[in-house]
């Protein structure tokens, strides 16, 4: 596993636009098993390989989460769903196809095999395809998904600049990726779509409303 250094390492990058050498970089870092923050469509994101178990612990450790509330994951493409998860129910289908890629997190049945801090106790994982050519790229060279969770502390302000995320986990990332101030402050939409019922768990980007009009139910 990649040591912690004293000071994270912070290179600039254009979120729309990465060269080839930082999304190397970062893919570099996680698959050594290190933690790296960058801007995603939503705030930044402090990113692990979510098929590394011990990765997957450091980010609850750093962030001071509960080991209770399970971590999501974020994915480069539908395909790559299938290292972690099981079928999706037409609903996700629909869900996916109208909102993905963008600010919204499923949360369907996770593979028997995940690290433990990402299935919640009745099994469930939480995904997202982002609509972010950064996040997707180094996604997509890692080969693996990656966490999804925001780059603070448990509890503490959204991060939304590289500086709020440096200050607020110093050096326990490796490396953080400085895009600039978030584009968009607000959190994705969390809904859980296993079962009958349709389950709002976190309402953010993504209005409630709108994803009920996409599926023609009501609340």
């Amino acid at each position: 596993m990649q040591g912690i250094p004293e000071k994270p390492l912070r290179v600039a990058v254009e979120p729309d636009h990465p060269t080839r050498e930082v999304i190397y970089q970062a893919a570099r870092v996680l698959a050594e098993g290190g933690l790296v923050a960058f801007p995603t469509d939503t705030l930044y994101g402090l990113a692990a390989d979510g098929l590394n178990a011990e990765a997957v612990a450091r980010v609850v450790a750093l962030k001071g989460r509960s080991g209770q509330k399970p971590l999501g994951l974020l994915i480069s493409e539908e395909e790559m769903a299938k290292l972690v998860a099981k079928k999706f129910s037409a609903r996700a289908k629909s869900l996916i196809q109208k909102f993905w890629p963008g600010p919204l997190s499923i949360i369907v049945a996770g593979r028997d095999d995940l690290p433990p801090n990402l299935r919640g106790p009745d099994g469930g994982v939480s995904l997202r395809l982002p609509a972010s050519a950064l996040a997707r790229s180094v996604i997509l060279e890692l080969g693996h998904p990656v966490t999804a969770t925001s780059a603070n502390l448990s509890g503490g302000p959204d991060p939304v600049s590289a500086d709020q995320v440096e200050k607020s986990l110093g050096q326990g990332v490796a490396l953080i990726l400085d895009g600039g101030p978030c584009r968009t402050t607000k959190a994705s939409t969390v809904l859980d779509v296993r079962g009958d019922h349709l389950k709002l768990i976190r309402e953010g980007a993504v209005p409630w409303a709108e994803i009920l009009k996409v599926l023609g139910e009501t609340s």
